[in-house]
Parts: structure tokens; C-alpha cells; sequence
């Protein structure tokens, strides 16, 4: 079963979609950040930046609701850089609600990891893969945690819904390459 795992991973094969809740404006309601990462040490912490002669990285958001400079998205990864979503969400000028090291046009902060009482409203909501004794996709979807869902509802009133892509389609519909 592990193998049939480490298989999947390394055929990108994995669908996983995350929820997050963004402070900040993202360009578009929806689209696909491909800035390579490089990993570095800061304050003896790894941590990811945006880098020319970096490692691949393809993340893709959709925004399933939002109100002013906040809101909640669906984000897939198609590829697993360290902190990816968190680092291509500040890069972009949203960065994930509660995130104390990655933060919008200044570099990772490392020395904000001392305060743990700060929530991190990033939630990783599914996974599918290809079961390794059918060969039939499977998907795993673990329930929003209460305090996302108040945060959200605080954020947006209630009543929104979360309305996740089916399994592997969580590709937003435009590049974002600058």
C-alpha cells in the first residue's frame, strides 16, 4: 500500500485540494501560480521564497467566496514544494490568514514562529489517488474544522457554501507567470 503511495506521488498522479482563507487581493477569481521555489535557511528555520533557479511549482486557486480583502479558496498543488501554497498565496499578495512567516512583498519571518496561539487557516480538505487494489480513484475528504467555518462565517456572514472541484479538476483557468 505505501508503495503504491510513493508511486502516486512520484507520478503526480496525487490529487490533493486544500481550503485557505486569504487576506489580500488575488488577480483573479481564479488561475495558476508556476514561480519556481527554492528552499533556505532563515533564523535556522527552512522555509521556501520565490526563486529563478528554483524547483518547479504549480499551485492553482479558485475563490469560493469572498467580501472585501478576504477570502476563502480552493487551492490544488501539482506539484509538493515545502510551504508551496503558503509561499505562491503571499507572492501573490494574499497571503493565508494567521500565517506569521509568509507575508506579502517581504521575506519569510521566522522569528514570528515563537507566538503558537495564531491559527494557520489553511486546510488540507482532500486527497485522491488510485486505490492500489482496484485501481479505482479514491478520494478522502476530511470534514472543515469548526474554527475555519467561524472564522469564514465571521468573515462572510453566514449561509456561504463550500463548493469544492471534483477530485483532480481544482486547476484554476488562467497562468499566472510574471
Amino acid at each position: 500500500m505505501l508503495d503504491n503511495f510513493h508511486n502516486c506521488f512520484e507520478r503526480r498522479t496525487i490529487g490533493k485540494s486544500y481550503l485557505a482563507i486569504v487576506q489580500g487581493r488575488l488577480p483573479r477569481q481564479d488561475g495558476s501560480c508556476r514561480q519556481p521555489l527554492a528552499e533556505t535557511l532563515r533564523g535556522g528555520t527552512k522555509v521556501s521564497v520565490i526563486a529563478t533557479a528554483g524547483e518547479p511549482a504549480i499551485t492553482h486557486w479558485r475563490t469560493v467566496a469572498a467580501k472585501g480583502d478576504r477570502a476563502v479558496l480552493s487551492v490544488s498543488i501539482e506539484t509538493g514544494r515545502l510551504h508551496q501554497i503558503r509561499a505562491h498565496l503571499a507572492w501573490l499578495g494574499a497571503p493565508v490568514l494567521g500565517d506569521r512567516v509568509y507575508r506579502s512583498l517581504l521575506p519569510p519571518n521566522t522569528s514570528a514562529l515563537k507566538d503558537k496561539s495564531v491559527t494557520l487557516f489553511l486546510h488540507a480538505h482532500s486527497i485522491s489517488f488510485d486505490h492500489a487494489a482496484t485501481g479505482e480513484r479514491t478520494t478522502v475528504t476530511m470534514p472543515v474544522p469548526e474554527r475555519f467555518l467561524v472564522q469564514a462565517n465571521a468573515m462572510l456572514g453566514a449561509g456561504w457554501e463550500v463548493r469544492l472541484p471534483q477530485s483532480g479538476s481544482g486547476k484554476g483557468t488562467d497562468e499566472r507567470d510574471r
